[in-house]
């Protein structure tokens, strides 16, 4: 593993949770909050709390997808955990890889990777690194072929620019404050294109599959989407702290999973579908630590291609692998059929539980206090 080349005191975390640190500029702050969590996570991996340490990555690897150290580093946690986990070993050797990762000496020598050095894959992303190094032409590492790669779908943070919404957002009845329960997500693409009711993820692949997307023009605060049909809707955008107004709905950001939000732990899904359109999910999903799970009451249907639908069956059992990637949650069961959907986590800040809620690929799951998850594990 590749240790921060800062040593800056894991106290600086907590200062940067509570929001204790002097105002500067949001890429700085992420900058401290890596070098801090650095050697927690080093700490976790060394302990062989691999679960732990995965979860601590996946969230540095969020706030910077393009750093190849971080996806090198996440091989290094998978690779040590072992078992089931080698394949999404490679799959982040490859990521890294790909973004240019080439200190040969260091691939070589790890000791974090012996697990992986006897195989044919390990050899061919050998050569790959090496190609880096010399800057010699490169082709595309070799992919999994069993577990492939999340797709990259790291969204924006929301923001304002030019005075239309940009990232991720739950759309809530107008009105609505903390107990509003979301309907459904919407993506605002930095391009200017917005698409409604995002369940299974907000890769390139997945928009251009998307069923409907609409073309934003805001003019005198009032904002107009045009779909792609035809239809076009003009209303007053009005914005608040920490939310926006549109077309009798109110618009929350989405945050991302971290050490304060973990994804970690059991769900249970909330018989009242918010957006109204009958139940799409179900049963208790419980996600550990260690990277697997198990659905209670619910089973995938592999397709051909692509990712798997979701069966909901009162006495289905289903258990497997978990990798969060951004906001994209991919559920891979015993026989390699692969589930992803967006999770994105709701937040009541008035209750000590964190998240209160997810909304899992267009359906809202509870998360159970950690009093309750304990009497019915």
């Amino acid at each position: 593993m590749i240790p921060a080349r800062l040593a800056i005191p894991i106290l600086a975390l907590a200062a940067i949770l509570a929001g204790n640190l002097p105002a500067q500029d949001e890429i700085s702050t992420r900058q401290i909050a890596i070098q801090a969590m650095y050697p927690v996570m080093i700490q976790a991996l060394e302990s062989g709390n691999y679960g732990q340490a995965r979860n601590i990555c996946d969230q540095i690897i969020t706030w910077e997808p393009l750093n190849p150290v971080h996806h090198y580093n996440l091989a290094c946690i998978e690779a040590k955990a072992g078992g089931a986990r080698l394949p999404f070993a490679f799959d982040a050797l490859a990521e890294a890889a790909l973004l240019g990762f080439n200190d040969v000496a260091l691939f070589q020598s790890d000791p974090d990777l012996s697990a992986l050095r006897s195989t044919p894959r390990y050899r061919e992303l050998l050569e790959f690194v090496k190609r880096n190094a010399s800057g010699g032409s490169v082709p595309a590492p070799p992919a999994a072929a069993a577990t492939p790669s999340d797709p990259p779908e790291i969204p924006p943070d929301p923001v304002f620019e030019d005075g239309v919404p940009v990232g991720l957002f739950f759309r809530m009845q107008a009105g609505s404050r903390t107990t509003a329960l979301p309907q459904e997500a919407w993506y605002f693409a930095p391009d200017g294109w917005v698409y409604p009711r995002v369940e299974a993820g907000i890769s390139a692949t997945d928009l251009a599959a998307h069923s409907a997307k609409g073309r934003l023009n805001l003019v005198d605060g009032n904002l107009t989407v045009v779909w792609t049909d035809g239809r076009q809707a003009t209303h007053a955008l009005s914005r608040a702290a920490g939310h926006f107004t549109w077309n009798e709905s109110r618009f929350v950001p989405v945050r991302p999973f971290d050490l304060e939000m973990p994804l970690v732990g059991i769900y249970e899904y909330l018989e009242t579908n918010p957006g109204g359109k009958g139940p799409k999910g179900g049963g208790i999903l419980e996600l550990r630590p260690d990277g697997s799970f198990t659905w209670v009451g619910a089973s995938f249907a592999a397709a051909p291609a692509g990712d798997s639908s979701l069966t909901v069956t009162a006495d289905a059992r289903t258990t497997g692998q978990w990798r969060m990637a951004g906001f994209s949650l991919r559920l891979t069961d015993a026989q390699g059929a692969v589930y992803r959907r967006l999770a994105l986590p709701d937040d009541d800040p008035e209750t000590p539980q964190r998240p209160d809620r997810i909304l899992l690929g267009g359906s809202l799951y509870r998360k159970r206090p950690l009093s309750e998850s304990a009497g019915n594990r």
